[in-house]
């Protein structure tokens, strides 16, 4: 667990620049959060993310503010777990706002219609890329990485939260432990 408290001012605005950038969902809001909380500030570690990231899978809401929640938690406790949300999706919800009014205004124009296609092709490809750096950092060694393979094909085959407690019962059995 991170050691150091966070002042609620400063992760509130960290937060509030990480959510006005976080396009794309879970997989771009990793990334975010591994920049800016990991690398810049030393307020997390990969490893916290991924423990965020596998506990709120099993949980109903929207991954992103769960991993965000958890993490305020981890760093300024229940105020931290109560205005790290807040502050992530303040922005987000004003742009959403707006954009509904456009998309309500103006939905048959190919321009729109276009600009969305592409925005959704390009999540999946920075979902993937993210994933992918994080399993880099989290699965080391031939147990880990096949615990991965099995998680890959367990979530194509059933439903997350399946993978979830079926991986984390077998990591338990194994006694698994994360590469420090």
């Amino acid at each position: 667990m991170t050691s150091k408290a966070v002042p609620l001012g400063e992760l509130s605005l960290a937060l509030l620049k990480i959510g006005a950038f976080a396009f794309g969902g879970v997989g771009s809001t990793l990334a975010l959060l591994r920049s800016d909380l990991g690398a810049r500030r030393g307020w997390i570690t990969d490893g916290e993310v991924a423990e965020a990231l596998a506990i709120v899978q099993t949980l109903p809401g929207s991954p992103g503010v769960l991993v965000v929640a958890f993490l305020g938690w981890k760093l300024g406790r229940w105020p931290g777990a109560l205005i790290a949300p807040f502050s992530f999706v303040t922005v987000p919800a004003l742009v959403m706002i707006a954009a509904s009014a456009a998309l309500t205004a103006l939905p048959d124009l190919p321009a729109v219609r276009g600009a969305m296609l592409g925005i959704q092709i390009a999540i999946v490809g920075i979902l993937a890329a993210n994933m992918l750096k994080m399993a880099r950092s989290t699965a080391k060694g031939k147990v880990l990485i096949t615990v991965l393979i099995a998680g890959l094909v367990l979530g194509a085959v059933s439903s997350a939260a399946v993978a979830v407690v079926c991986l984390g019962v077998l990591g338990a059995l194994l006694g698994l432990r994360r590469p420090q």
